[in-house]
């Protein structure tokens, strides 16, 4: 049975009579005209005739509309049941939308806290290596501590002694320097930082330059003990470090020369020249390369203000020596 006729027969379940229920369809909707039309045919007789009798259902008529009403209602029922399953269908796939997104929240999260505590380990061996270098440091300074004691008491004569006249060679080198407190001081072979370590207090700035990495080391060591905040070391050669200073415009107020046993370079001097410094203080170990050197500062326009000898290795033929040397034309 086509549902377009389900009006009509509701209609007739609903008020018992064929005629009244095509008289009340044939107002409310003309659609279903052709319909009663075809009825009308089939049974034999117009159904609004005004001289027909009204047909009225049989019970067993009664019974199947009952049953196309509750048809209809079931139909009804499952388009409405339909139309929810749809609504649910759709918000469990934006549920699965919001899960997606909440796994890759997870994910991201778990990527950050892998990568923190990758950090976190990094760090945390850092801070172990660093211990281990202090450790070391204090055990360096522990030793050096006992040796002094030792030293102290005489234990050690011939290394007290020496380091006597080491500290007597920075005291003349600095007496040499005549700072004020605000020069830029250069300490060109500064081991571990001696001579620019003791002139720091009474200098602006101090820069100290060692090829030796272990005793630039060093010397950064010292200036931390000794809480100095104004001296840094450079580990580079010293003639190749002056040379490119010079060239960028570096203009110490001093410069601290203390060479090995063979002397400077001429090229170390000629950058220490065009550095134009007032004051040089030379170091030096062996009276021979000191002369020679002393000698080139001369030809550069430096005079030599005075030569201060160091008994630095007592009981030998050697012998450390200071010479302030100052522009003439300053």
């Amino acid at each position: 049975m086509s549902l377009g006729r389900v009006p009509y027969f509701i209609t007739i379940a609903e008020t018992g009579n064929i005629t009244k229920a095509a008289q009340i369809l044939r107002v409310s909707q003309p659609s279903l005209s052709q319909y009663l039309t075809r009825l009308e045919a089939e049974v034999g007789m117009p159904l609004l005739h005004r001289n027909c009798t009204p047909i009225r259902l049989t019970e067993a008529g009664k019974i199947y509309l009952e049953y196309v009403k509750q048809l209809v209602k079931a139909e009804a029922s499952f388009h409405r049941q339909l139309s929810e399953l749809e609504q649910a269908k759709q918000q469990a796939a934006d549920a699965q939308v919001r899960l997606s997104n909440a796994q890759a929240g997870v994910d991201a999260a778990a990527a950050k806290q892998q990568d923190a505590q990758g950090k976190l380990s990094a760090a945390q061996q850092a801070k172990d290596a660093a211990d281990k270098d202090v450790n070391a440091a204090q055990a360096s300074y522990d030793a050096a501590k006992a040796d002094l004691g030792r030293a102290e008491q005489g234990a050690a004569g011939p290394e007290y002694e020496a380091a006597k006249a080491k500290v007597d060679a920075a005291a003349a080198a600095l007496d040499a320097a005549k700072l004020t407190g605000k020069e830029t001081v250069v300490d060109a072979y500064c081991g571990i930082g001696t001579i620019g370590l003791c002139a720091a207090p009474h200098a602006g700035q101090v820069i100290g330059v060692e090829r030796n990495p272990a005793a630039v080391k060093d010397a950064a060591a010292n200036a931390r003990r000794n809480k100095i905040a104004n001296a840094h070391f450079v580990c580079a050669d010293a003639t190749e470090w002056m040379t490119a200073a010079a060239g960028e415009g570096l203009r110490p107020d001093v410069v601290f020369l203390d060479p090995p046993r063979a002397g400077s370079t001429p090229e170390c001097i000629a950058a220490v020249n065009k550095m134009k410094p007032r004051r040089v203080v030379y170091v030096s170990c062996d009276p021979e390369t000191l002369a020679r050197d002393v000698a080139i500062f001369a030809r550069h326009g430096y005079k030599a203000k005075g030569f201060t000898p160091v008994d630095l290795f007592p009981q030998t033929c050697h012998v450390e020596t200071v010479v302030g040397l100052q522009r003439k034309d300053m």
